[in-house]
């Protein structure tokens, strides 16, 4: 997770995933995928 703060009057803070973090993402879609079995299963 990459945080960038702009230095401005109301804050703002952005947030992205590093290209580690975007390494993630099949097991995250994995779990998704995971969940919404168990939701149709119910």
């Amino acid at each position: 997770m990459h945080r960038k703060v702009y230095p401005v009057v109301p804050p703002k803070t952005e947030y992205s995933l590093t290209d580690f973090g975007k390494t993630l993402s099949p097991i995250l879609d994995a779990m998704c995928n995971w969940g919404n079995d168990y939701l149709e299963d119910k």
